[in-house]
């Protein structure tokens, strides 16, 4: 990981690509961290579920960018296989958005609900859409509000993530207090207003982007309104 009192450690290119951000947040995660260091442990006993592990994912090295464990903790973080949050850029990064699927199926057949927040919407294709659409969303909307869902409206503001990265930094990686924080990131110009009571409120924004529903926002179409 960066040096969090180094400015330049923080300087990401704007073409830095959404899944890499969404990466960055996720490998901080300690509940992440943890997974990935069970499974590797699994990994390393030769126990049972890697008896037929593909070769593809056998890199000497599991700081190799290469290296990938398939295993079911990836569904818990929405990733198509669990990679080392040591790793800046691992090669089979991949995220799986649990939503926007289309399925269109034969008439009788079925699939099984995923539970109360996850919606069904029928579309007659040999009509216009649009109405359809209106339709659907309007209940949608009426769906949320009975289950007291607050849906995230817009993408977070990629212009503090590189605060929001080194405030997770110095908070769980160097085990600094907010105000330990404060005294050191005032220094640099542009931040002297920065106080205590702000970096804790930071913080808790950057924690919030750590979980899924944080990262994935990152990946999701920004809403219109």
């Amino acid at each position: 990981m960066p040096d969090w009192r180094k400015t330049d450690d923080y300087r990401f290119p704007e073409t830095f690509p959404p899944n890499r951000w969404a990466w960055e947040f996720l490998r901080r995660n300690p509940g992440y961290q943890a997974d990935w260091n069970a499974a590797l442990s699994r990994f390393r006993s030769g126990v049972g579920e890697f008896e037929d592990y593909s070769e593809n994912a056998r890199a000497d090295d599991v700081e190799d960018p290469e290296f990938y464990l398939f295993v079911e903790e990836r569904k818990k973080w929405h990733l198509s296989a669990l990679l080392n949050p040591a790793v800046d850029e691992p090669n089979h990064l991949g995220f799986e958005l649990d939503f926007g699927r289309m399925r269109r199926l034969k008439e009788g057949a079925s699939f099984t609900a995923r539970g109360p927040t996850y919606a069904i919407v029928e579309f007659n294709l040999h009509l216009s859409l649009p109405p359809q659409l209106e339709l659907a969303e309007r209940k949608l909307k009426h769906a949320q509000q009975s289950l007291k869902i607050k849906p995230h409206l817009s993408r977070p503001q990629r212009g503090k993530f590189p605060l929001y990265l080194r405030l997770l930094d110095a908070f769980l990686g160097d085990k600094r207090t907010a105000k330990q924080i404060a005294d050191v990131l005032a220094n640099e110009p542009g931040m002297e207003e920065l106080d205590e009571k702000t970096v804790w409120a930071q913080l808790q924004a950057s924690k919030r982007m750590m979980r899924p529903e944080g990262y994935l926002s990152i990946l999701s179409p920004p809403s219109k309104r």
